[in-house]
């Protein structure tokens, strides 16, 4: 076709003929790049909705956790407040004390495989939920700042015997008791001998020395700064599933 209306002399047909087919192979290489980019976009989506799924399930876990631990360390802080304002004992209050001041684990692991997984992609991160991987930033460091605080703290400090604890230790056997932590798990000791109180007085003594006091009141403060720390961290968990679910909900209408 071009070479007739060539051998014709017909040159402006020939220009607007070859111009038109230049502008068909352009179309279809635009076409062919457009059908590319969705399909990318399209996996990317589904990408970053599969990502999200798998942050509701992270979320979900931490309340979970937060949900059997903030009771557990609220009971301990009532004993603690109990024991500081308490100032005459008797061998009736031996359970509590010993309930005050004893030692749980209070640091917190948050779960953030997903978020982790979102930052080590080399994708775009959350492609079509851009504000939301915003807030999910924000929750997640800053979160994760405190709550490092707090088990470095708990683990320096919490797990360090004082004066009273081995007053304690010298002066009460204790040989019934039951075990159960904030996850749920229980267990129940039984000794064939009944508990033995060698030396209540010192105790008792012990439990009026200043630096024993100064001791009850830091652990009181170290636990409420961590009963806060994780009742915040539970609020922020709850809203961030929240517009986690109404993100997903949208794109999917």
């Amino acid at each position: 076709m071009r070479r007739r209306l060539l051998s014709d002399g017909q040159i402006g047909k020939y220009l607007k003929y070859a111009f038109g087919e230049i502008i068909l192979v352009v179309l279809g290489i635009l076409i062919a790049l457009s059908a590319n980019n969705y399909n990318e976009r399209s996996k990317a989506l589904a990408q970053s909705s599969a990502y999200l799924n798998d942050m509701m399930e992270d979320l979900a876990a931490d309340t979970l956790y937060l949900s059997r631990m903030l009771p557990a360390l609220e009971a301990k802080l009532q004993l603690e407040e109990w024991l500081l304002n308490k100032t005459t004992f008797d061998e009736t209050d031996l359970d509590s004390i010993q309930l005050a001041v004893s030692y749980l684990d209070w640091t917190f692991n948050m779960h953030d495989r997903s978020y982790q997984s979102v930052q080590n992609s080399s994708e775009a991160k959350l492609l079509g939920y851009e504000q939301l991987y915003r807030e999910a930033s924000k929750y997640y460091i800053s979160t994760q700042e405190r709550i490092n605080q707090n088990n470095q703290i708990e683990l320096q400090q919490g797990s360090q015997s004082n004066d009273f604890e081995d007053v304690m230790q010298a002066n009460l056997l204790i040989t019934t008791r039951a075990y159960q932590d904030y996850s749920g798990f229980q267990v129940k000791l039984d000794l064939p001998t009944q508990d033995v109180v060698k030396d209540f007085e010192a105790i008792k003594s012990s439990l009026g020395e200043i630096r024993t006091r100064n001791t009850l009141n830091e652990e009181f403060a170290r636990h409420n700064y961590i009963y806060i720390t994780l009742y915040f961290c539970d609020i922020e968990a709850k809203k961030l599933m929240q517009l986690i679910q109404s993100a997903i909900k949208g794109k999917s209408l």
